[in-house]
């Protein structure tokens, strides 16, 4: 693939998101129906973190691996098995007749995606490196359709639940044909390894180190929040039925309109800015959310505003992080961000389950809130690395990449 063919690349990014679309679907859709597939299998309502944590436990331990096949063996490769184990067990989630069984398949469905959402990301970050945070917007923007269209999928089919997760796995083996088509046979790590050092030592990169831990709450208050605020909506403010589905899509709305503008703007002031930015709504958001029992509305603001966060977060993170490593460990750079992340979100929704408890302002203030201020105080001493990213730009000029 030429870079200059703006068709052809903005058709390969926009197929480099679709995991990413794939990944959020299925994690909206349980989380909007795990309170129905809970109830039909007579599993206590504790077992909604549970499943939650499973799933990120796929995700920890194989993350590390996915950023590995991505640097030393083959993108493509890699994003096609982890789609096949998602598919697989993302349709699985919904057919579960015990409570053992659908840990299981959470925990499978979080491998399939650890492996594919690295190798995704990487591979849009460092495809055109100075338009990194544009690239990699696409991912978010497809991400917040993904969370925007999952609770609308399962609302009509709380009879019967197995049918969304069936349409989730449909999507996913129809992205490994899209791959299979599209992507190229060639990427330039697969070049550079002949030539770049597979250095370690870049991981102990400032940004590298930071990104890495202020993630980790990050990661804790994003699936206290996911995990709980369904049954929040629908069990302590009494919302409606198209209330809770509406107030809980709104998470994905703020990330689906701002993030290509914010990717744009990132890729000329730098990441730093909206990363605390970012974080800062989601300080604001959590608290207010569950601590004032907003009405409708605000609650559709409030969710909004932390969604926003989610996704601009992200992308600016991974942004930052590839801005500040060479190319030939980018996939090993994502892959500990990953892990990291999903370290901090195992224990969000245990977290909330134990404190809703006492009572969900304390939960949501505790878990999220405060949480959420330790994001952005781990972050303030981070470094803009555009500087490198434009090094890297020259190196890809000089590869010709290959249409499958």
């Amino acid at each position: 693939m030429a870079l200059k063919n703006a068709g052809w690349f903005l058709l390969l990014a926009v197929i480099l998101a679709y995991p990413i679309f794939l990944q959020n679907f299925d994690s909206e859709v349980y989380s909007f129906g795990a309170p129905t597939i809970i109830q039909n299998i007579n599993a206590p309502a504790l077992y909604i973190g549970l499943t939650a944590t499973g799933y990120v436990v796929g995700i920890v331990v194989f993350s590390l691996f996915g950023g590995y096949l991505f640097d030393r063996v083959s993108p493509k490769i890699a994003i096609i098995l982890g789609l096949g184990i998602f598919s697989i067990f993302s349709a699985l989630s919904g057919y579960s007749t015990g409570a053992l069984e659908l840990v299981i398949f959470r925990i499978l469905d979080g491998v399939g995606v650890s492996i594919f959402q690295v190798c995704s990301a990487s591979y849009l970050g460092e495809a055109l490196p100075i338009t990194r945070g544009r690239l990699l917007s696409v991912s978010v923007l497809l991400g917040g359709l993904g969370l925007f269209a999952g609770p609308f999928i399962v609302a009509p089919f709380t009879g019967n639940i197995s049918l969304p997760f069936t349409i989730a796995g449909m999507l996913g083996l129809l992205g490994i044909v899209l791959f299979i088509i599209f992507l190229p046979r060639k990427f330039k790590s697969e070049v550079k390894l002949e030539t770049h050092k597979y250095s370690l030592s870049s991981l102990k990169h400032r940004n590298v180190l930071l990104g890495s831990l202020s993630i980790i709450p990050f990661g804790l208050a994003l699936f206290a929040e996911v995990s709980y605020v369904p049954l929040y909506f629908q069990k302590v403010l009494t919302f409606s039925s198209f209330q809770a589905t509406l107030a809980v899509s709104a998470f994905g709305i703020a990330p689906f309109v701002f993030a290509i503008p914010v990717g744009i703007l990132s890729d000329k002031i730098g990441r730093k800015p909206f990363i605390l930015l970012a974080a800062a709504f989601q300080v604001i958001a959590g608290f207010l959310l569950f601590v004032i029992h907003p009405p409708f509305i605000l609650a559709f603001v409030l969710n909004a505003m932390y969604g926003f966060g989610w996704g601009i977060y992200f992308m600016n993170m991974v942004a930052i992080v590839l801005d500040s490593v060479p190319d030939s460990v980018a996939g090993l750079s994502i892959g500990m961000l990953y892990t990291t992340f999903n370290i901090g979100a195992a224990f969000g929704g245990p977290a909330m389950g134990s404190l809703i408890g006492i009572s969900w302002p304390i939960a949501g203030a505790l878990s999220i809130g405060i949480v959420s201020i330790v994001t952005f105080v781990i972050a303030l001493p981070m470094k803009e690395g555009l500087g490198l990213a434009k090094k890297q730009m020259k190196e890809v000029e000089e590869v010709e990449e290959i249409p499958a």
